[in-house]
């Protein structure tokens, strides 16, 4: 995967790498807990199963409130639907793919989100 959640263990705080950013998109998303903005981060990705005979949907964060923002994402059909339109393929099947999503931790909540970088492959 392009996105990949890490954990310092050192510092008690996590990150989003991003492998390959494109031009707007930074090198590595931090989940810091003395940020005033308490951003976290969702992950939403379709990907093959293990035994290549199904698919999987992941969703991870990087704390409860950044999951709970990749649950809201797939639970809402006005922001996942849009999304699905854009990256379906012109035989109308869909390519996995991975989102990542920015939001504010809200009291141990997450507040809207909004998607901050995406990717789609074949296999």
């Amino acid at each position: 995967m392009n996105f990949v959640v890490q954990h310092n263990h050192k510092w008690g705080s996590f990150s989003v790498l991003n492998r390959a950013p494109l031009a707007h998109e930074a090198f590595r998303y931090e989940a810091n807990r003395s940020d005033p903005a308490h951003k976290v981060y969702g992950l939403v990705a379709l990907r093959p199963n293990l035994e290549g005979s199904g698919q999987v949907l992941i969703l991870e964060g990087t704390s409860m409130a950044g999951t709970e923002s990749a649950a809201d994402f797939v639970f809402d059909d006005n922001r996942l639907l849009p999304f699905l339109n854009k990256i379906r393929m012109p035989n109308g099947s869909l390519p996995y793919f991975e989102v990542l999503l920015q939001s504010n931790n809200m009291n141990g909540n997450a507040s809207q989100s909004e998607v901050v970088g995406y990717r789609t492959s074949p296999n």
